[in-house]
């Protein structure tokens, strides 16, 4: 669960610093920070999902909580993809480099 809270606050805290900027010192710092800021939060929504533990196919609550925090930074979101209706896709901008993340979120049964 800690691996995605990391990578769902770095695609949110990456979201809207150009490719250009990546390399410079001062836009890495402002990366950090923006994600030691956000980390409370972003744990928070680990936390939450862990505790609903919903099973394949029914994490409704896990997958919108998701959603919310990347719509909210500017992410387009598709949803019920391949005839799932609590998969998604969130992207941002457009061009190189391309980035993706694959969390899976989804809780087995009687484990926890």
């Amino acid at each position: 669960m800690r691996n995605l809270a990391f990578g769902f606050i770095a695609a949110v805290s990456l979201a809207g610093i150009p490719a250009a900027h990546a390399a410079d010192p001062e836009s890495k710092a402002a990366v950090i920070a923006a994600i030691e800021a956000s980390h409370s939060t972003y744990d928070a929504i680990a936390h939450e999902i862990w505790e609903w533990a919903e099973v394949g196919y029914q994490e409704k609550k896990s997958s919108a909580r998701l959603q919310e925090p990347l719509r909210s930074a500017g992410f387009a979101i598709e949803t019920g993809l391949v005839g799932m209706p609590t998969a998604f896709v969130a992207s941002y901008g457009s061009g190189s480099p391309t980035i993706a993340l694959l969390a899976e979120f989804d809780a087995l049964p009687g484990l926890s």
